[in-house]
């Protein structure tokens, strides 16, 4: 069981509801957890709605990482009629989670506040993971290990203070 990695967080989040007394319960929460990339601990979302893979720009930024231009550019539109915006460049991110569990990926890079990282389908079916939802839990093979991923409690989702004032788009949630 690899629990979430400990230290302050580099991007500045949004609560998007309130903490109402201390619910142990995982039935309403998205799977919140901390990660760590080259020695810095990063806040991360798993979501099994969002069809990408997703780095927030001000964590790619910290960790020295190449962009490559990305093979297929798309549009992320938010939900009014604007714009949106264009995701032309990606990264391959090595990370950490506890002392068991180390990985490499491609993100797609965009400016968000809403989690450092944000892990879609492609990580889930990729990984073959499976999805304990009473508990929200992960849990798949690696190397021949058993790894089960713990989602952080609501209450440590709320408390972490993160290091980044900047605020950007909260256009992951939506992918």
């Amino acid at each position: 069981m690899e629990e979430a990695d400990d230290g302050e967080l580099l991007v500045l989040r949004r609560a998007l509801s309130n903490l109402k007394g201390d619910k142990k319960e995982q039935r309403e929460n998205i799977f919140h957890s901390k990660y760590t990339v080259q020695g810095k601990v990063c806040f991360l979302i798993i979501d099994g709605g969002s069809c990408v893979n997703v780095a927030s720009l001000s964590m790619v930024e910290k960790p020295n990482s190449q962009a490559t231009a990305h093979p297929y550019p798309y549009n992320i539109q938010w939900l009014n009629q604007g714009k949106g915006l264009q995701v032309n460049s990606r990264r391959l991110i090595f990370f950490s989670i506890g002392k068991n569990y180390h990985d490499e990926i491609w993100c797609d890079t965009i400016p968000t506040d809403a989690c450092h990282m944000l892990l879609g389908r492609p990580w889930l079916f990729d990984h073959r993971l499976i999805h304990g939802g009473y508990l929200n839990t992960y849990s798949f093979s690696k190397d021949g290990k058993k790894i089960t991923l713990a989602p952080l409690s609501p209450f440590q989702v709320h408390e972490n203070k993160p290091l980044n004032t900047q605020t950007h788009f909260g256009l992951v949630s939506n992918l």
